[in-house]
Order: C-alpha cells, then sequence, then structure tokens
C-alpha cells in the first residue's frame, strides 16, 4: 500500500491500482458508492485492528510482525466478514483460525490459514498479506489421485459450497500464483493422477494453468474456471449465486 497515493501492488498476484479497487476486490463489493462508505468508515475505527500486507525487511515502516496467538475464530468482524463472502463461520473454523498479531508495535488481526512453512495467509474485509513466511497449504484427503488446487483459501472454502462436494479429496492451495512452481515440486514429489484447477479467470491464473501443463505432462490438467466464468473465481462465484437467489426470493415475495 501506498497511502500517499492511494494506490496498491500486490506483488505476489502481479495486481494493482486504487484502494477503491483493493477494497472492490477484498470486500466483494462493486458498488462505487457503497465502496467510498466501507473506506470511510477505516477512518478512527477499523484501522487499528485491520490486518495488513506485512513483508518482514521489504517496508520499514511497518517493522518486523509477530505472531501474538492463533485461537478459534470469534471475533463479530471476521464473522461478518465471512458472512458476507457467502461462508458459513461454522464451516470456516474446520479450516482457519483467529490470528493476533503485532507489526510496527502496533495490535492486529485477522482470518488465518496456516501454510506449509508454518506460516499464515491473513485476512480480513480490507486487507490481505502473509505472517511468517510465504508458501503454499497442503490439505490431505481421503485419496491423492486427484487433488484440487485453488489459488487462494476463501476459494478453498467456498467451493464445496458451490459444488456440494465434500473436501475429502486432497486440496493445494498456491496462496498465491508467485507460488506455482512451489505446486510443481510438490505435484513431482508427490504424482497425481489428475489435477483440477480453481485459479482466477484472469492473465496470471491463466499463466500458473499454462505453467502446471507443461512441467507435468503425464498428469491429467483439468482447468475448472468454465465452472465460475462469470465471476471470476470460485467465491465470487458463490456470492453471485447467493445474491441471485436472495433477489429471486424477494421478487417472489413481492408477487404474492
Amino acid at each position: 500500500m501506498n497511502p500517499r497515493k492511494n494506490v496498491y501492488y500486490d506483488h505476489g498476484e502481479g495486481r494493482g491500482g486504487t484502494v477503491i479497487d483493493l477494497v472492490s476486490r477484498l470486500s466483494g463489493e462493486t458498488d462505487v458508492a457503497s465502496i467510498l462508505r466501507i473506506v470511510s468508515g477505516l477512518v478512527g475505527e477499523i484501522v487499528p485492528t485491520v490486518s495488513r500486507e506485512v513483508r518482514t525487511g521489504k517496508d520499514p515502516s511497518l517493522g518486523r510482525e509477530s505472531l501474538a496467538g492463533a485461537k478459534e475464530l470469534s471475533h463479530p468482524a471476521l464473522v461478518k466478514y465471512l458472512e458476507g463472502r457467502a461462508i458459513p463461520p461454522d464451516f470456516a473454523r474446520q479450516y482457519v483460525k483467529e490470528v493476533h498479531y503485532q507489526a510496527g508495535g502496533k495490535p492486529y488481526f485477522g482470518i488465518g490459514f496456516r501454510n506449509e512453512s508454518g506460516g499464515y495467509e491473513v485476512r480480513n474485509p480490507y486487507f490481505k498479506g502473509c505472517i511468517g513466511t510465504k508458501d503454499i497449504s497442503v490439505l490431505p484427503g481421503t485419496t491423492h489421485k486427484i487433488v484440487n488446487v485453488f489459488e487462494g483459501f476463501m476459494d478453498f472454502l467456498s467451493w464445496p459450497l458451490l459444488s456440494g462436494e465434500t473436501n475429502e479429496t486432497t486440496a493445494l492451495i498456491l496462496n498465491s500464483v508467485a507460488l506455482t512452481d512451489r505446486a510443481v515440486s510438490y505435484f513431482q514429489a508427490h504424482p497425481a493422477n489428475e489435477i483440477r484447477l480453481f485459479l482466477d479467470n484472469d492473465q496470471a491464473g491463466r499463466s500458473a494453468v499454462e505453467r502446471l501443463r507443461t512441467a507435468l505432462p503425464s498428469c491429467r490438467i483439468v482447468d475448472m474456471s468454465d465452472r465460475y466464468r462469470e465471476s471470476g473465481d470460485v467465491n465470487r462465484e458463490l456470492m453471485r449465486l447467493r445474491d441471485r437467489k436472495a433477489e429471486l426470493q424477494k421478487a417472489i415475495r413481492k408477487g404474492k
């Protein structure tokens, strides 16, 4: 984030834009007026407790982050955030924690998803980042013949809700398309018959698909992005269908 210019750039995903773009991407809100209300609500209320993109040694103004603790998710702001993303908190608690940490001498908290290096991918309504070492996450299932690969953990949480499938299949979460080569290394050491890719419908996602196909020629690679082509990613598709259902129910009530 560059607070002076009100712009951001995510080096992990190769994306950037204005603060409006960032809030829209992380909150799922597309109406500019609503986004501005969210931004105005940051002042003096949520900023002291939201998590930030913390990259140790990269930005001296933030200092070195330290994990204060991880517990069962319960904070109302985080529960509300998950509900806004169409993910039931009780379901999410199987996979995520509420993490609290210090950065630059200030306290922050967010939804934490553990990676293979013991770090936590952190999300809350406005920012995202990583505490500790950035890495992929692997959740072993009852079978390794088919492995589902997700770009982020919100997509991982969304797919069972969207598809009705259980999470018995082994799942690998990239936590950033920049870590695609780590996924390649994982599959070279742990071969699978089929890899289903749930990556974003953008250039970075498409490049990651081609990288995996090239690096793993003996494995069947299935691009699942057609299932959420209208929305861009799995979680946005889940929210889109939830909103459409709500609109239909509203129209039915009006028609009575």
